[in-house]
């Protein structure tokens, strides 16, 4: 029992170790985001000045990405903020992403009750609406049936609760846990950015918004890529202030390039370690099997004299292992 239990506490430790650490590369490199339903065709944009990462654009590219651009079939924006909200439960700091029309339809996003953001929700007329998150709704709503129609306010103005998203869905980005969605053209008044000259919508040198998308069947990386190149020559020939601007096409969403080559490396390193962990464990207990062997090698050559095969013995010794291996 002893032999047995040391054995099934160190390959215990070594299982669970490589379990937790590749569960985390999962989380963060692998595994879809939470929610999203778009499947593998999902890119995201990164604006380079040269060979300096920028990250976001602004509103003005946005627009000329989604107007000029022929690969995608569906282009949305994003970008974080956080605003006080006030709402049943009290006021706190919740974390909020300005969305496009296209935003959830891009991301295979449903909603659990009432409707999502539209295009028809970007129009300055119509865009004192918000979706809520499934964990908002349950914690901040009371899981009010009637929860949409609403009035929660966000920076002390009114916003209409109009839906509440598929559970699980956290947003856009894996550094960023959303709880409320509004229209991206929501932003210059509920949380001004730049300036006295500068306006979140009009502006080109205000980047904050991540642009994504959806490829069209068939459509390549390569290709898209084109596309894109194809669109910042255009913007740089228009506004010859951003002709060294370009945008990379890059596979996936939730992380920069940067980021996640960052992260690439770290986790890749531990993951190793984790791996080679597991491997001496599995030769220490190789050797304390053979040790065990030798202890009974006096039964081994009873079983011998009575008859029984090399090819048993093997087999008792296997099955013995594997029942430890299995526990």
């Amino acid at each position: 029992p002893g032999f047995a239990l040391t054995a099934v506490l160190a390959l215990a430790l070594a299982v669970a170790s490589s379990t937790a650490v590749f569960s985390l590369y999962d989380a963060v490199l692998i595994a879809p985001l939470p929610g999203v339903h778009a499947g593998r065709g999902l890119v995201h944009l990164e604006r380079w000045d040269r060979d300096v990462l920028l990250g976001d654009f602004s509103y003005p590219d946005f627009e000329d990405y989604r107007s000029l651009s022929h690969a995608f079939a569906g282009l949305a924006a994003a970008g974080p903020m956080q605003l006080d909200v006030a709402a049943a439960g009290g006021t706190e700091t919740v974390p909020i992403e300005p969305v496009t029309g296209d935003y959830f339809s891009t991301l295979g996003v449903n909603a659990e009750r009432g409707r999502l953001i539209t295009d028809a929700d970007e129009a300055p007329a119509a865009n004192h609406v918000v979706v809520v998150s499934d964990s908002y709704w349950r914690s901040r709503l009371g899981t009010d049936p009637g929860a949409v129609g609403r009035t929660i306010t966000a920076g002390h103005q009114p916003l209409t609760v109009i839906g509440v998203a598929a559970p699980g869905f956290q947003g856009s980005s894996r550094q960023w846990r959303a709880e409320l969605w509004v229209p991206v053209s929501t932003q210059p008044w509920l949380l001004p950015m730049g300036g006295p000259g500068d306006n979140a919508l009009t502006s080109r040198n205000l980047g904050w918004l991540t642009i994504f998308g959806h490829l069209r069947p068939g459509v390549t990386l390569a290709q898209v890529q084109a596309d894109a190149d194809a669109v910042s020559a255009a913007i740089g020939a228009a506004h010859p202030g951003f002709r060294n601007r370009h945008a990379k096409v890059i596979a996936g969403l939730g992380s920069w390039s940067d980021d996640r080559a960052g992260q690439s490396r770290f986790l890749g390193l531990l993951l190793g370690g984790t791996l080679l962990l597991v491997a001496m464990t599995c030769a220490s207990l190789g050797s304390m099997f053979l040790a065990r062997m030798g202890a009974r090698r006096h039964e081994l050559a009873t079983q011998l004299a009575l008859g029984a095969r090399r090819s048993r013995l093997a087999r008792q010794f296997l099955l013995e292992a594997g029942w430890v291996a299995c526990a």
